[in-house]
């Protein structure tokens, strides 16, 4: 194989390393959030209109958290997360839920309060989390 065919190989193994974790996150939130919501697995449409994303964008996600094994997809293109995929976006879930509801108790304005949360779910790692909660709780 040349140089040439091996770079362009690599690159296009490369897309899975080029979604950044929030993003990650935030897909695998979303789709757990819809999923419980739903009481079902869900579709891409559903996904892109819940996220406010093209259905390309979303496609494109999908691919690549298919790739890392946090998603399956069925022959129906219905989407549920593998074992790894639901234990992120759970913890990612949570964090979201006690961020928002102590900023709600400090007095911040709901919207403020889960746009605050949003960004601060993906700032602690797991086991800040699990101290600041543990002392708090």
């Amino acid at each position: 194989m040349s140089r040439m065919n091996s770079e362009k190989s690599e690159k296009k193994e490369s897309p899975a390393r080029k979604i950044k974790a929030e993003s990650r996150e935030d897909y695998l939130k979303a789709i757990y959030v819809l999923s419980e919501k739903n009481g079902r697995k869900i579709r891409p449409a559903e996904l892109a209109k819940y996220m406010q994303f093209s259905n390309s964008s979303v496609s494109r996600a999908l691919g690549i958290l298919k790739l890392e094994r946090l998603i399956q997809m069925d022959e129906n293109y219905f989407i549920c997360l593998t074992e790894e995929g639901q234990g992120i976006a759970r913890s990612i879930y949570d964090k979201h839920c006690f961020f928002r509801q102590r900023l709600l108790d400090a007095g911040v304005e709901e919207t403020v309060a889960s746009k605050e949360a949003g960004r601060l779910e993906h700032a602690i790692s797991d086991e800040s989390f699990k101290k600041l909660v543990a002392t708090l709780l």
